[in-house]
């Protein structure tokens, strides 16, 4: 997805989906990287893709708003970059000896009594 400002307006341009439903039934959790809707409508069909969305003017301060869009898709992409880093490298371990520690003779001077004179 790329960010630009345009006629001092914030433009979104990649592919978008655009859902149209009320906000109380876009509940998502994000899973491999993908939105994932807790209704299954809308996880199939309640959206249409879309090329570009253009942020209207009721939102006051859109540099501000793209500035904080452009922070978080850099840590988004040091993020993946990061998990793919540590994903291909090997984990290394130092080699130990295996120590196995040596059952004791259990061997008694006196045969225990068991009369309860103690």
């Amino acid at each position: 997805m790329k960010l630009s400002v345009k006629k001092g307006r914030l433009v979104f341009t990649g592919k978008i989906r655009c859902y149209e439903g009320d906000s109380d039934r876009l509940g998502y959790h994000i899973r491999q990287g993908k939105p994932e809707f807790d209704s299954w409508w809308l996880n199939e069909n309640g959206f249409r893709e879309i090329s570009s969305l253009t942020l209207p003017q009721c939102f006051p301060k859109q540099k501000t708003i793209f500035r904080h869009c452009s922070l978080a898709q850099k840590r988004y992409q040091l993020r993946c970059e990061k998990k793919k880093a540590a994903e291909t490298k090997p984990v290394s371990r130092p080699k130990t000896r295996m120590v196995y520690r040596q059952a004791r003779k259990r061997t008694f001077t006196e045969l225990p009594t068991f009369d309860r004179k103690w």
